[in-house]
């Protein structure tokens, strides 16, 4: 069951985006699972440790189990404004592990939907980086530095 804010809460609260990479081989996935562990847990757990208060997770789409992504969009609302949007990224990248990369944070309207907005928009692609034009660690494995694609030339099989 989700956790659901009071309209308090709900007052004091920005919506932050996180555009996140990750080396699926060790996880069940994205969505959280009884029998394993998944993306969309351990980064709701980092955010969580950050802001001191639970929050949801909301990603653009789901992987199953060994998927890597590049470019996942995710979403959570938080009263913690005490940190500049874009610095959420750094913060949360210092609490996880080394397969999971979050790209990009920045603030979002409070109507932000990562599965129904139009992430094409001018105010949400103001600003998009991938990893390789940006300062953060890649999550692939070498010699998969720019290729998520299991089997790609170059790639790794995992």
């Amino acid at each position: 069951m989700e956790y659901q804010k009071t309209d308090e809460e709900k007052k004091k609260t920005i919506r932050i985006m996180l555009t996140v990479a990750y080396d699926g081989t060790n996880y069940c996935g994205w969505q959280v699972q009884p029998n394993g562990i998944s993306i969309q847990k351990t980064l709701q757990n980092a955010i969580e440790d950050l802001v001191g208060e639970k929050i949801n997770l909301t990603g653009a789409s789901r992987t199953d189990s060994g998927v890597h992504a590049l470019g996942q969009v995710a979403v959570f609302d938080t009263g913690k404004v005490n940190i500049a949007p874009e610095r959420f990224a750094q913060a949360i990248n210092q609490r996880l592990p080394r397969d999971i990369v979050v790209q990009e944070s920045r603030e979002v309207p409070a109507d932000f939907h990562p599965r129904y907005t139009d992430v094409e928009s001018p105010e949400i692609q103001a600003g998009t980086s991938l990893i390789g034009a940006c300062a953060v660690r890649n999550p692939f494995p070498a010699p998969c530095r720019t290729c998520p694609c299991p089997g790609a030339a170059g790639g790794h099989s995992g």
